[in-house]
């Protein structure tokens, strides 16, 4: 969706319209960090196979670059006489439903290296390939589809997630069989909806190419766990009644201090709403505005970056995704992925009136390399099918939350320990909550968000 929205922003456009393909948008922490000087990268948007239950996409990914190995984009530099240009696949680590391309070449300008994608897009929406190019490229989408389902328990956990999204359980074998069936004159239309590159520019010059948008040196201040005060986890001493004493306390002198336990909760007062601010590839300001009705038991995020404007309702009947007036269901674990950073306002884990909020137990202590130990609270949420768990590290003496803690999903499958470093606590509306938040995924600093 960013991608697309970047290309309706610039000048000009690349031939025949066509609308746009919905695919979910990524994550602020997703972006990856950029360090060469004159870097040129393309943004495509391209869903799995899991997700649309088709290689169409994935084939034409294969067509135009055959994963940074050349393809259509290398016959097209060939012929252009840029043969020093080096075309390779770049890694957009939690990123959903989009690829980055860079293509780097000292002493050729960014113009030039637009030209040519944009002649090879274009060729590819006019002319049919030929029988060996797709032959060559369903080999590729074949090999790239089994080695990701690798080892055995991955691919039956992507199969099992295909089945929660409503496609066949022999999801397998309709890729083979929807490959197999595709012909040229399939491409140039599938090619026209998904090669839709918005195009970047890393680099110190204010002034990005005409028709791209500059990317900032990525701001990382020199920031870790470390240096900001890592932690460790450390079980609780004591037996389980005086950690349940200890978690009852907690819970009592946080929500004290957050100015939570002078709430009414009846009906409509029950609805806590707040703003968060950051930045895409570090350099896109969006928004989300987040809605929680904990009365009706409903939740809401209203999502802005550039033109692009998408709401999500989540329930217990299930998530949604709204853009341009279409609807989209959204799986469980997309659900979780976007439902996470809705609750990184502690004001959502400790409202008394929370219905989703299920569990509470002590989990243990948070103790800090500068010496401190913060009492660490589990919070076990659910929406419908739609599974949270979270941990808070509250400062006992203060009262003040200042970790979260939680495992996000990436594509895969798979989970990355995730902590926010919650900062900058201000007053609105008779209640406390963190303005600065810094997140960590492993260990490493990969974004800041400013709440509201």
């Amino acid at each position: 969706d960013v991608g697309n929205d970047l290309l309706a922003w610039k000048p000009g456009g690349l031939g025949r319209k066509k609308s746009n393909p919905k695919i979910p948008l990524f994550s602020f922490a997703g972006s990856p960090q950029f360090k060469k000087e004159g870097e040129l990268l393309l943004l495509l948007p391209s869903p799995s196979i899991e997700d649309t239950g088709t290689p169409l996409s994935e084939l034409c990914w294969q067509l135009f670059c055959m994963d940074g190995l050349g393809g259509r984009l290398g016959q097209e530099l060939t012929a252009r006489g840029l043969n020093g240009v080096r075309i390779q696949e770049r890694p957009l680590g939690t990123v959903l439903g989009a690829r980055l391309l860079s293509l780097s070449a000292p002493g050729i300008q960014p113009q030039v290296l637009m030209a040519a994608v944009q002649a090879t897009i274009a060729a590819m929406g006019d002319r049919s390939p030929s029988l060996t190019s797709l032959d060559e490229a369903k080999r590729r989408v074949l090999l790239s589809w089994d080695l990701k389902m690798n080892p055995a328990s991955q691919r039956a956990e992507t199969l099992a997630r295909a089945l929660a999204h409503g496609l066949s359980p022999n999801l397998d074998q309709r890729v083979l069989r929807s490959l197999q069936a595709l012909r040229p004159d399939d491409i140039p239309e599938a090619a026209s909806t998904w090669l839709k590159p918005a195009f970047l520019f890393a680099s110190s010059q204010p002034t990005p190419p005409r028709g791209a948008i500059a990317l900032g040196k990525r701001d990382f201040r020199e920031k870790n766990e470390s240096t900001l005060g890592a932690a460790s986890v450390q079980k609780l001493s004591g037996s389980p009644k005086e950690w349940e004493k200890t978690k009852t306390a907690i819970l009592a002198k946080a929500r004290r201090v957050l100015g939570l336990s002078q709430l009414p909760l009846k009906g409509g007062d029950k609805t806590l709403n707040f703003e968060i601010q950051g930045k895409l590839l570090a350099s896109l300001p969006f928004k989300e505005q987040w809605s929680w009705d904990l009365a009706k038991g409903t939740v809401q995020d209203r999502f802005e970056v550039l033109k692009t404007k998408i709401q999500r309702n989540f329930s217990a009947k299930g998530a949604a995704e709204i853009m341009d007036g279409e609807a989209r269901k959204l799986g469980d674990l997309e659900a979780e992925s976007y439902l996470q950073i809705g609750i990184l306002n502690p004001l959502i884990l400790l409202h008394p009136g929370n219905p989703f909020v299920k569990t509470i137990h002590a989990q243990g202590k948070l103790h800090l390399k500068e010496g401190k130990d913060l009492v660490l609270l589990r919070f076990d949420l659910s929406l419908g099918s739609v599974r949270i768990a979270a941990s808070l590290g509250i400062d006992p003496d203060t009262g003040l939350p200042r970790r979260l803690l939680y495992e996000a999903p990436l594509p895969g499958g798979s989970r990355v320990r995730t902590v926010y470093l919650l900062q900058e606590y201000r007053m609105g509306k008779g209640l406390r909550f963190p303005h600065t938040l810094f997140r960590f995924d492993r260990g490493a600093y990969r974004g800041e968000l400013s709440l509201k």
